[in-house]
């Protein structure tokens, strides 16, 4: 099973595969790889098998480095402006806030355009935006973010998928970062749906 998810993990960065079928057997066997019991391999020692025979260590100067005595100037830094911090109250906003928060430097435009794509998905799509705000008016928020909110979430970023977008790559190939972008999402979501001021 490993070797099938390797396998497809690798294909799919190099050529796009429109097989919904594989993708839902790829997502239901990188689960199910998780609960199964890990297999011990003996771990090999070699200490005493492996020796250094041919080294060469050779002086290529010998000496101290010194800086040119020259004249100059050192102007201060300039202080930087203080910025005022926007009040975000669009709920994309704060998702992606929030999930660039929890990542930073490793949170990129593609990453952004999947979040963008995936939440304009469950909000476009009237019937599913109905569902969602019922759900969350009738729910306490642990059930919204753990039990009724992945179901849909997954449903949407298999669609996404499916209509050959490269930006999903992140979000399916990483387990962490998409349960991590999920919670973030339902949480956000959770709070709009229940107060109904979503603005678009």
């Amino acid at each position: 099973m490993m070797k099938f998810i390797r396998s497809y993990g690798f294909v799919t960065q190099l050529v796009r595969i429109n097989d919904e079928d594989l993708f839902k057997d790829y997502l239901y066997i990188s689960h199910l790889i998780r609960l199964l019991p890990k297999t011990q391999y003996p771990v090999f020692d070699l200490t005493g098998k492996v020796s250094l025979e041919y080294a060469k260590l050779k002086e290529t100067f010998k000496g101290a480095i010194e800086l040119e005595k020259e004249g100059g100037e050192v102007a201060p830094g300039k202080g930087a402006k203080p910025t005022k911090k926007s009040n975000k109250t669009d709920t994309l906003e704060r998702i992606v806030e929030k999930v660039n928060e929890k990542y930073q430097d490793d949170f990129s435009a593609a990453d952004k355009v999947a979040l963008d794509s995936v939440f304009r998905m469950l909000m476009g799509d009237p019937v599913v935006k109905k569902k969602l705000t019922e759900y969350a008016k009738t729910n306490d928020a642990q059930m919204f973010i753990k039990s009724i909110f992945p179901k849909e979430f997954e449903r949407v970023l298999v669609e996404c998928y499916t209509k050959n977008d490269d930006a999903f790559q992140r979000l399916l190939g990483n387990d962490q970062f998409q349960k991590a972008v999920m919670d973030i999402m339902a949480k956000e979501l959770y709070k709009t749906l229940v107060s109904g001021e979503e603005k678009k």
